[in-house]
């Protein structure tokens, strides 16, 4: 801390005052009643100092000088501090902290030149609402609730994230029985198919996220950071990095949900995978946001993105030594129109899929398909949300498709074929109350198989769900879903199962 000038001189003067009284008092004896007068006039310097000091601090701060109320009580604790022999207390606000950034909450969006997005920031149990890009980083919370500011610094901070404990019980064993996941339900003719009950509690959806916010020369930047403990299906609590990137303006950079995606449709679900059936996926990408108008609440705008490729290819009937080729990034646009209570996306994308064999010999085909994505708020508080993605080689990008070589596969003649893809999922979220809400979701997904195919190539999922789900209070809430699953192969073997789970959930700042 440093002293203002003001300040020394009044530490100068009591020194020169204190001084000339002890060297009095070696020179010579005075009687008992002059010393007496002789403290209280310079305790009344002190007092007319001090009260000066005060005045001119205030002033420097922008206020009015103290008011006769205020010296008064000054001048009592002097006298009372007097009385007992000890100097008066100097207040905290005679001695000020000088250029330095102390914590403290994070000014609004408003306050901070942001805009704030359309989008209504409702309950939601899977935190997709404060991961996702807006644009020009407009915040879901215009109030910043829960950022600090951090210490000497321009930047505010804000932890968040959840622990989530699920017991989950199935009415057969499944390829993960801690979500549930249609395309890894047996089908008749492989093992587990008539298997009994299986019984799993962890606590792997628990989720730790952080966000840093400051602005700069070249607009406002925000870094986002997200992982889950779902990194092993055998493990009930291992690492797993889900997104990270930071976004300056309008550009993105780093992992996040593809731009294929609509994140404001997603159920308010228990689940952990969520319809089979959505265009979702997280991966490395470059995007830029194109505002094209606003008007009162609402806004339009676009944004283009290169996504980091993954060829998911069946290469059942290719050569030996043969293996799936990325040769150029995924492109992705989306246009996108919001407002406080419906908002519309449209969302394309463009890729190449190709392979090689050991004798380098391969084929490459084109992918693309189209996302028709859109939200409502209906009866004041309930939500409507929906998805219909249709294209040829975008396999990968669904939920329930993704790892199973859906992307292209090799005709009876050897030719590689896009396959065709058609994904739709519905879901609807109604408040029983102000404490109690229930979601009812369901997909369907299909994948046209190519006659090289073998018969176990994955063909088509159905998912469905309903939930009850209790929240009292904004950072705890207990909910009940149960789920349905249905797989069928290639070759039209199918199966299907039924999952109950059970959650707790505590959000780490409320």
């Amino acid at each position: 801390m440093r002293l203002s000038k003001h300040q020394l001189a009044m530490a100068s003067s009591l020194v020169f005052l204190l001084g000339g009284a002890v060297a009095q008092a070696q020179d010579s004896t005075p009687d008992k009643q002059a010393l007496i007068d002789r403290l209280e006039a310079m305790q009344k310097t002190i007092d007319e100092l001090h009260n000066k000091v005060n005045s001119l601090e205030k002033e420097k701060q922008g206020t009015a000088p103290a008011s006769g109320a205020e010296n008064k009580a000054s001048d009592n604790n002097a006298g009372a501090a007097s009385a007992r022999g000890t100097p008066a207390p100097v207040p905290s606000s005679s001695v000020q902290v000088s250029d330095s950034k102390s914590w403290g909450p994070a000014p609004s969006a408003g306050e901070q030149g942001l805009p704030a997005t359309p989008m209504p920031n409702r309950p939601d149990t899977t935190g997709r609402l404060v991961s996702s890009s807006r644009p020009d980083n407009a915040p879901i919370d215009p109030q910043f609730k829960g950022f600090m500011r951090l210490f000497g610094t321009d930047t505010y901070f804000k932890l968040g994230g959840y622990v989530r404990v699920n017991l989950n019980v199935n009415n057969k064993e499944m390829a993960d029985n801690t979500e549930m996941v249609p395309s890894g339900i047996p089908v008749k003719g492989e093992a587990n198919y008539g298997s009994g009950e299986n019984v799993s509690f962890h606590g792997k959806a628990s989720r730790i996220d952080f966000e840093l916010r400051r602005n700069t020369e070249l607009g406002a930047l925000r870094i986002y950071y997200e992982n889950d403990f779902y990194g092993s299906s055998n493990d009930y609590f291992s690492y797993h990095f889900r997104q990270f990137y930071a976004q300056l303006g309008n550009l993105l950079a780093g992992q996040a949900s593809t731009t294929f995606t609509d994140d404001d449709i997603w159920p308010d679900i228990i689940d952990y995978q969520g319809p089979n059936s959505a265009a979702y996926v997280r991966q490395v990408q470059i995007r830029y946001i194109v505002p094209l108008m606003k008007s009162g609440d609402d806004n339009m705008h676009m944004a283009f993105a290169i996504e980091q490729p993954d060829s998911e290819v069946d290469l059942t009937g290719a050569g030996a030594g043969a293996d799936s080729k990325n040769r150029m990034p995924d492109f992705t646009a989306r246009w996108r129109y919001e407002s406080p209570r419906w908002h519309v996306q449209l969302a394309g994308l463009a890729r190449d899929i190709s392979y090689r064999d050991g004798d380098d010999n391969g084929q490459s085909v084109f992918g693309g398909g189209l996302s028709l994505t859109g939200g409502m708020t209906v009866f004041e508080k309930d939500r409507i949300g929906a998805q219909l993605a249709y294209g040829y080689g975008i396999g990968r990008y669904f939920q329930d498709a993704s790892g199973h070589n859906t992307d292209a596969a090799l005709t009876s003649g050897g030719d590689l074929r896009p396959l065709e893809t058609l994904g739709a999922y519905l879901t609807y979220t109604h408040h029983w109350n102000d404490q109690f809400r229930s979601s009812l979701t369901g997909g369907y997904l299909n994948i046209d198989n190519e006659s090289g195919q073998a018969g176990d190539a994955f063909h088509r999922s159905v998912y469905a769900s309903a939930n009850l789900v209790w929240q009292p209070t904004r950072d705890f809430w207990v909910g009940a879903e149960v789920l349905y699953g249905y797989n069928r192969h290639n070759d039209g073997n199918h199966g299907d199962a039924w999952q109950v789970q059970l959650a707790v959930n505590y959000a780490l700042v409320e």
